[in-house]
Parts: C-alpha cells; sequence; structure tokens
C-alpha cells in the first residue's frame, strides 16, 4: 500500500514552530504554503476569467492578470482545478516562503514574530521537505469529477468536485467509529482496525468514486492477489485484458533498512504528539514482557500443582 500525505495535514503540523495560530500573520503563512504546493490549472482560470469578463462591459479594458481580483472564492473553488507543481518547484517556492517569514514580514504590528525560533522552523522544514513526494498527484489519475455543466455569461464552464484529501477523509473520520467494535479497545488491537479500515476505505473509494469509472473494478483487498492474477493474465491475455487494469503493485521492501526517522501512522502518530513516545521503544517493551510472561507461567503452573497436591494432602 502506497501511503499518501494528505495536504492539510501537512500544513497543520507547521503549527508546532508557529507561536500562536492568533498571530496575524498565521493566515498569510498558510495560504502562501498551501500556494507553493498547489497550483490552478491554467486553462480553467483563463476560461473563468473570459466569462466574468463577458458579465460587464467595463471589465473588457481589464487585463487577464487585472481580472483576478474579480474572481469569487466560490467560483474559484467550483470551476477551476488545482493540480500540484511538483517538488523541486515546491520546494524553491517552500524555502523562500520561510526566509521571508522569519524576517520583517513575519513581524506583527507589536513586532512579535510569528515563529518560536528560526532553529525550530529549519528542523521543521528538514522533516517536512522529505514528505512532498508523497503530496504530488498520482499520475495518469484525474482526481476531479465534472458534475455538471454551467453557463456563466455564455460560457461553458465545468463544475468539478474534488477526490483529493479533506472530502475522502471527512467521510473516513465519519465512519471511523464504526470500525472499531468497542469502546474500550485496546492500543493495539485499534491500530490494527484503524490500518485494516483505512484499506478497505481506499479500496472502496477507488471502486467507486474514482474519476471516469477509471479505478479499481474489484473488491478484493489482498495486493497480492491482485497482482497475481495481473501477471497471469498478461501472460495468457497480453496487457489488453488485465484482471484489474488500474491497479497499483506495492512497493517492494528496500534492500536496506535505513535507520533515519521513522514514519509514524494512527496511534503511533499521536501518541508522538502528546508525548515522548517511540513506536520501536514500545514494541521492544511489548516483546519483553511477554518473554518475561512466557518464562512466569511455567512456574505459575508448577506452584498452582504443588497446592493442589496440599489440598488434597498428598
Amino acid at each position: 500500500m502506497v501511503v499518501r500525505l494528505d495536504i492539510r495535514h501537512w500544513l497543520h503540523r507547521w503549527d508546532t514552530v508557529v507561536i500562536k495560530q492568533t498571530h496575524s500573520k498565521y493566515g498569510m503563512f498558510m495560504s502562501a504554503l498551501a500556494g507553493a504546493i498547489l497550483a490552478y490549472n491554467k486553462e480553467d482560470m483563463l476560461l473563468l476569467v473570459r466569462a466574468i469578463r463577458n458579465g460587464n462591459e467595463i471589465y473588457s479594458h481589464y487585463s487577464d492578470e487585472q481580472m483576478l481580483p474579480f474572481v469569487k472564492p466560490h467560483q474559484l473553488k467550483s470551476y477551476v482545478r488545482r493540480i500540484t507543481r511538483g517538488v523541486e518547484e515546491s520546494a524553491c517556492a517552500i524555502e523562500a516562503i520561510l526566509q521571508e517569514f522569519k524576517g520583517p514580514a513575519g513581524l506583527d504590528i507589536d513586532g512579535i514574530p510569528l515563529f518560536k525560533s528560526t532553529e525550530a522552523v529549519d528542523a521543521q522544514w528538514a522533516t517536512a521537505s522529505k514528505h512532498l513526494s508523497c503530496m504530488q498527484d498520482p499520475p495518469n489519475i484525474s482526481l476531479y469529477v465534472t458534475t455538471r455543466v454551467v453557463t456563466l455569461n455564455g460560457i461553458q464552464l465545468n463544475k468539478y468536485r474534488c477526490r483529493r484529501g479533506s472530502n475522502s477523509l471527512e467521510g473516513l473520520h465519519a465512519h471511523m467509529v464504526d470500525a472499531v467494535p468497542s469502546q474500550r479497545c485496546g492500543i493495539m488491537p485499534f491500530q490494527v482496525y484503524l490500518i485494516n479500515f483505512a484499506v478497505q476505505w481506499i479500496t472502496r473509494m477507488e471502486t467507486l468514486k474514482v474519476a471516469g469509472g477509471q479505478g479499481r473494478k474489484t473488491t478484493c483487498l489482498d495486493p497480492r492477489q491482485i497482482q497475481r492474477l495481473n501477471q497471469q493474465s498478461e501472460v495468457l491475455f497480453r496487457k489488453e485484458h488485465l484482471f484489474e487494469a488500474n491497479f497499483a503493485a506495492p512497493m517492494p521492501n528496500p534492500w536496506r533498512h535505513d535507520e533515519g526517522p521513522e514514519e509514524l501512522l494512527g496511534v503511533e502518530y499521536a501518541y508522538y504528539q502528546s508525548t515522548d513516545f517511540r513506536s520501536r521503544d514500545y514494541y521492544i517493551q511489548k516483546v519483553d514482557e511477554e518473554v518475561s510472561q512466557e518464562l512466569l507461567e511455567p512456574h505459575q503452573d508448577q506452584q498452582s500443582d504443588l497446592e493442589e497436591c496440599e489440598d488434597e494432602g498428598v
């Protein structure tokens, strides 16, 4: 399974280096970061500007750039698609933004800086920069669905619905309470339920709601089984008749283990946000507890046998 980070969650990870979210420059900083990751589709933007210009004769004297202030936010959201810029372009833009907000641009009217410290920003960027590649749009998959065609001032515009990020995540969060069978669930069983439900949700979204009906055609959750069927179909019927043509094979295991910072998922990430939790230390502790418990069980059984013998008067 390829794990992709939601852009909204990546943005809110920067809250750890900000003094407070009520800072006057906080909104501007977050908007700049979002703009460094996502760009507006040029063709959709020009078509929308043309439609708005047709609605007023005064706008005919304005250039496309001068027309941008007249575009309303709800029009951008409905009629203009957004695409990721790419890793290198986003990295250069974010570095420029951070450098700008470290200076006078990051001060409010009272001279209070936006960031806690320059060192905290640099440390956060060193970690956040590694996730730029996993936020890029997957190739050959459209993340927008055309819901209907709207005519605005004589220009036909496509109204889009986005399948990226928050829309799907909000649905997942709404159904997550049904994924765990009990309100009193151990931390590790909860992690298993969480990952299992996430895999099922992703498969369901790929099957039902990928644009153009080009998603997964089956409800099988085992990627290894789908991969084997695809390989056999390619041998027998060639690539034109694969069992699951839009299936992406799981990433192979690395040849060498990387001792760098570990990627935390689910409850591991939640614990790490508020405590000094380390998943490796946690699992080592659990293994030690299981080993010690196994060593104590024979001794406990022997002790119970002796107690039974004493009770029977043997």
